[in-house]
């Protein structure tokens, strides 16, 4: 018979794993068990965080009480308790719960709902550098992470794709299975709500932010990106088979439709697509700039070689700048079809840009697509930062937020305005 410590452990592990029925079996045990032993107030804490993720806001609340019932300053229960006054529409609560956390057990989680509370409330003075100070102390929690190696990357990329290498390109054909649909863009440019309306429709399966074009890219063992014009059809193969390795663990393999892979910054492999899959057909998500950038910035990203960079908006326009920019040249020099969605006429009128891209996905149109909100509150975890918001009905609060906060935008301007004009963003 475990103890209950040994049994939190298991919860904890397979809460991280993603094994997320299981971690929540094991939670509810304990507490059932155990409901006011002191390891308890965590293990409420943990169930809390699982159902708020998971979009069970009224049993996200309802745990988090229990947990701070047990103990009223334990910074997890004490995040989702804000955060599910704040989506219930209670800033004002939401607020002060996060002032009940002493100082001593203040998170960059916290920080950064606190800071996002301030910004719905429309204290846009406090928000920013509540905002520059979460980010300040999420990277301090997380440090020696390399913030070279991706602009590097984008670099050596842009070089390696010229028009001239292309042209002497071998033609090889595409392959036995078609070719996926790839939904790309930056992050925070609307690519999770076009997932969730394309995975409403019976003749689509989104396989949602799972890094198969990385398997692919690593099967080349180091042809990437400087040996395109050295592969041959063998290797062509078997980088297309790595990349269904893992679009097979995610999507029914006997699935017959259209596979939506949906990764925003497959933006910068575009080259790499073209070459594997030269009959792929790509969605390029589209908002307002710096739009995008604000938002990056606001984000409580858990620090990676591309995250560490949207912790100030400075390097957030930059990383923005060299994406964006890798992309646009990737479609000067290649022959892929690409459709622009902007996120701003989805919201403005979702049903006909839905419409449109169905036509060119090749899909027909299908009423279930109208429910997709419903389908994703009971489908489980969304893994993006988009989740909370994805369940509610298309609002228009996300346009023009940069406008809040024009004056630290404004360095960055120049950065931004090459885009804001490509994409037709001048008005």
């Amino acid at each position: 018979m475990p103890t209950i410590e040994q049994a939190m452990a298991e919860g904890v592990r397979a809460h991280q794993a993603g094994r997320l029925d299981l971690a929540r079996n094991v939670y509810e045990a304990i507490v059932r068990q155990a409901p006011k032993h002191p390891i308890s107030g965590n293990v409420w804490a943990n169930l809390a965080a699982l159902h708020e993720r998971q979009n069970r806001v009224q049993q996200a609340s309802v745990c988090a009480t229990q947990s701070l019932g047990i103990d009223p300053g334990q910074p997890i229960a004490g995040l989702i308790a804000a955060r599910c006054f704040r989506r219930d529409g209670h800033l004002g609560e939401a607020l002060a719960q996060l002032e009940q956390i002493p100082a001593a057990r203040q998170t960059s989680g916290l920080m950064f709902e606190r800071a996002r509370v301030l910004d719905r409330l429309g204290r846009y003075a406090e928000a920013l550098p509540a905002f520059i100070s979460a980010n300040q102390q999420r990277t301090g929690e997380h440090p020696g992470i390399n913030r070279i190696a991706l602009p590097d990357l984008i670099d050596e990329t842009r070089r390696c794709f010229t028009a001239e290498r292309i042209d002497g390109w071998s033609n090889v054909p595409s392959g036995g299975r078609p070719a996926p649909l790839f939904l790309v863009g930056f992050n925070r440019s609307g690519t999770t709500l076009l997932d969730r309306m394309l995975d409403a429709h019976p003749g689509a399966q989104v396989l949602q932010e799972v890094p198969a074009i990385d398997e692919a890219r690593r099967s080349l063992s180091g042809l990437y990106p400087q040996g395109m014009s050295d592969l041959n059809e063998s290797s062509i193969q078997h980088a297309r088979s790595a990349y269904f390795s893992v679009v097979d663990r995610h999507i029914d393999p006997h699935f017959g439709g259209l596979v939506v892979d949906k990764l925003p910054l497959n933006t910068m492999s575009l080259g790499l697509i073209y070459r594997l899959f030269p009959a792929a057909r790509v969605v390029l998500s589209l908002r307002h700039p710096a739009d995008v950038v604000v938002s990056n910035f606001m984000q409580p990203y858990t620090p990676n070689p591309v995250t560490i960079h949207f912790d100030s908006i400075e390097a957030s326009a930059q990383l923005y700048a060299r994406v964006m920019g890798l992309g646009n040249h990737l479609r000067e020099v290649l022959p892929l079809p690409v459709m622009e969605l902007r996120y701003e006429d989805l919201v403005r009128d979702w049903e006909t840009e839905l419409r449109r891209l169905l036509e060119f996905a090749g899909l027909p149109w299908d009423d279930r697509v109208l429910g997709y909100r419903g389908r994703t509150v009971t489908q489980g975890e969304i893994g993006t930062p988009s989740y909370d918001q994805v369940v509610e009905p298309i609002f228009s609060r996300s346009m023009g937020r940069w406008e809040h906060y024009a004056d630290a935008v404004s360095p960055v301007w120049s950065t931004l305005a090459p885009f804001i004009h490509a994409f037709g963003y001048t008005d």
